[in-house]
C-alpha cells in the first residue's frame, strides 16, 4: 500500500469539491481546455524528436497517440 502524504489527499479532496460545484457546461469547458493542452504538449514533444517532420505527419502522430491512449 502506498502511503500518500496528507497534503496530496487534501488537494485531491479539494479538487473533487471544486469539480462537483461546477456546472456541466463548465466541466466540459475544462475538459476541452485540458485536452487542447495535452495535444499541444504531445505535438511539441514529437516536434522535438522529429524536427524535420512535416506538420501534417506530426498531427497524424498526435492523433494516433491519443486514439491508442488508455486510462
Amino acid at each position: 500500500m502506498i502511503d500518500t502524504p496528507q497534503h496530496v489527499l487534501d488537494a485531491e479532496r479539494r479538487q473533487r469539491e471544486i469539480f462537483r460545484a461546477m456546472t456541466p457546461g463548465r466541466r466540459w469547458e475544462q475538459f476541452l481546455s485540458l485536452r487542447a493542452t495535452a495535444w499541444k504538449l504531445k505535438r511539441a514533444g514529437i516536434r522535438s524528436l522529429y524536427p524535420d517532420l512535416p506538420e501534417p505527419e506530426i498531427e497524424n502522430m498526435v492523433r494516433e497517440y491519443f486514439l491508442r491512449a488508455k486510462t
